[in-house]
């Protein structure tokens, strides 16, 4: 697939929240509407390619299906297999993949020295679709997944995750959005008393 020049596209780090919270919680209301204002930073875009915090690999998988469906990876974690309420695991949002544009990220990669895996079988995980979800709640762009890179030391991690970031930047002058999705806060003891009723979410977990 020969991709045609476009205006550059914009990149955006976000915070997704804690697990399903955003999407469910009444009491995220403002957060909901912050991520929701960054929507209309991705009015004309052709696509995303989107890097979860929750998708960890040692060189980079990308998402190849037209339709991966839903990943619900917030229950993985056993000191959170007992926090999630069932409503989480029923949300709906009919986000479709771009298997050409996959293609044509894994050529890219291979180009720059990584051996990227192309991915049949994973679904998008709630680092994609909780974000989303709020931001584009009419599912509009098609979305891209790719693995962010893992080693046995940070700094080396580092490095190899700026490598890959630096080769995808070329997608943005086709046309498509560079997203990184990630959390800034991560305590499940907290988490367990406001899914309890017994806790309030701190300023910071917002």
């Amino acid at each position: 697939m020969a991709i045609p020049e476009t205006h550059r596209a914009p990149s955006l780090f976000i915070s997704h929240g804690a697990g399903p919270l955003p999407l469910i919680h009444p009491d995220l209301e403002d957060f909901r509407q912050q991520v929701a204002k960054l929507g209309s930073r991705l009015d004309g875009v052709k696509g995303i390619i989107l890097l979860s915090a929750h998708w960890e690999s040692n060189e980079p998988e990308i998402t190849a299906l037209e339709d991966s469906g839903l990943y619900f990876d917030y229950g993985n974690v056993a000191a959170a297999q007992a926090l999630v309420p069932p409503e989480a695991y029923e949300t709906k949002y009919s986000i479709l993949g771009n298997a050409a544009l996959a293609a044509e990220i894994n050529k890219r990669l291979l180009d720059c020295g990584f051996q990227p895996v192309l991915d049949y079988k994973r679904g998008l995980d709630h680092g994609v679709f909780v974000p989303l979800k709020i931001m584009r709640s009419n599912a509009d762009i098609p979305v891209v997944q790719v693995s962010v890179l893992t080693r046995k030391d940070e700094e080396e991690a580092t490095d190899k995750n700026l490598s890959l970031g630096r080769a995808l930047e070329y997608f943005r002058d086709f046309g498509y959005t560079i997203m990184g999705s990630g959390g800034s806060y991560h305590d499940f003891l907290t988490m367990k008393d406001v899914f309890q009723g017994a806790g309030e979410l701190p300023s910071g977990a917002e």
